[in-house]
């Protein structure tokens, strides 16, 4: 009985030493699931013409962001918003993405193609992820 017991409490003291690297782990997969939704939101923005709210998005993390012409950018029309790989850690907030927008002017049928590298962050303090990126130039 006693071999039973020590090992039932063998069991329970791992288990609670275990806890936080559980939680870290789920911290973790949240910041990844989060990164992953910021991307896309924000590459639909950009595809659908929201520009207001993809702005909203680039919080520089030193200075204020750039705001693009919104009269200039209604005259954009995006036909293609590509995500082309991103690279990044969760655990330390820092992330890297390529992406490729296609669009052309609005009175002009060539399509153009727009390569970026964006640099996106976490904030603790907002509990969401940031571009450290400008705006992209059409």
């Amino acid at each position: 009985m006693t071999r039973i017991r020590q090992l039932m409490i063998l069991g329970l003291v791992l288990a609670i030493a275990s806890l936080p690297m559980g939680c870290k782990k789920a911290k973790v997969r949240e910041r990844s699931e989060a990164l992953n939704y910021s991307m896309q939101v924000y590459g639909s923005m950009i595809r659908w013409g929201e520009w207001a709210d993809a702005v909203a998005y680039h919080k520089p993390r030193e200075g204020e962001a750039e705001l693009p012409s919104f009269e200039f950018l209604e005259g954009i029309r995006v036909t293609d918003f590509k995500l082309l790989g991103s690279t990044g850690n969760p655990d330390t907030g820092e992330a890297v993405a390529e992406i490729r927008i296609d669009y052309h002017y609005e009175f002009d049928n060539r399509i153009r193609t727009l390569h970026q590298r964006q640099t996106w962050y976490y904030s603790e303090d907002a509990e969401r992820w940031w571009l450290d990126s400008p705006f992209p130039s059409f």
